[in-house]
């Protein structure tokens, strides 16, 4: 069996895994494939959780750690004392689970500012295709 990742071709994220036989190739593969999708064969090591592909080589990477800034994983639970979280890549899926509900929001200036008015714990979940996700755990107090 020969497996294969199938991806995204404007953003290297990969879309499945799948086993083919060896020697055949993906069923849309031998066809014409649908716009921005690609396949490429998968290596032994990694996973579609910890890889990308290079949109420009078709090279499987692995994804690096996505190095952000945290200015403090407490603030007062006022609604304008924050949390502020810097150096995210464009187009950074950043969703907060705070103690008033879930906000997602995609960032692209970098940086996000997260407050509560309500006091206990909440996550910030950073997720981009190129990168490996983050998770950051912050404290309204």
């Amino acid at each position: 069996m020969e497996i294969y990742y199938k991806y995204d071709t404007a953003t290297g994220a990969i879309i499945n895994e799948r086993g083919f036989p060896p020697g055949q190739l993906p069923p849309d593969a031998a066809v014409t494939l649908p716009a921005g999708v690609g396949y490429v064969r998968k290596p032994t090591a990694g996973s579609a959780q910890s890889q990308y592909i290079d949109t420009a080589t078709g090279e499987v990477l692995d994804r690096p750690e996505m190095l952000v800034t945290v200015d403090a994983d407490t603030a007062d639970a006022d609604g304008v004392d924050e949390v502020i979280i810097s150096g995210i890549p464009l187009d950074t899926l950043v969703s907060a689970a705070v103690p008033e509900g879930v906000v997602a929001e995609l960032v692209n200036d970098g940086v996000v500012e997260i407050a509560s008015d309500l006091a206990g714990e909440g996550t910030v979940t950073l997720e981009h295709p190129l990168y490996m996700a983050k998770e950051i755990t912050v404290t309204f107090v």
